[in-house]
């Protein structure tokens, strides 16, 4: 077993499995995150929820399945592969850092490391939600002129 485990194709294999399912992980919390966004949208009630509606907007999901061509193209090549990848590497980062939490490691961190982590974080998270805003108005333009 321990043979194996130094091959290289072995631990190639290994590395891509887990970073398939941890880009699953990533994906699917982003999908529950989008999924709270939209009901939050949907309620709006209280001060806070109106507030958070003003900075989010809700997104026409059903785009993606209804458009065609350079329409839906331009979309997921100018918008959405940027908003996944700015999101779900946020996501990465929360959880890597609740892990540090949890396992008592963040000390042991240089506070550079930190601090850009956590200006990073928050750099991804702004960007995405102004992505989140633009794919909502290119999407919600698309629902109207049906």
């Amino acid at each position: 077993m321990d043979k194996l485990a130094q091959h290289p194709s072995v631990s190639l294999s290994a590395f891509a499995i887990a970073a398939f399912v941890l880009g699953e992980i990533f994906d699917s919390t982003r999908d529950l995150g989008e999924s709270l966004l939209d009901k939050v949208y949907k309620k709006g009630n209280g001060n806070f929820l109106k507030k958070l509606k003003k900075l989010i907007k809700e997104v026409y999901w059903d785009f993606f399945a209804e458009a065609k061509g350079e329409q839906l193209d331009a979309l997921e090549e100018y918008y959405f592969v940027y908003y996944v990848f700015n999101i779900n590497s946020f996501i990465a980062l929360v959880i890597t850092t609740l892990a540090f939490l949890i396992s008592g490691q963040l000390h042991a961190l240089p506070p550079v490391t930190i601090y850009f982590g956590g200006f990073f974080g928050l750099v991804l998270l702004f960007d995405g939600l102004s992505l989140r805003n633009e794919i909502a108005d290119h999407t919600n333009n698309y629902a109207k002129k049906k």
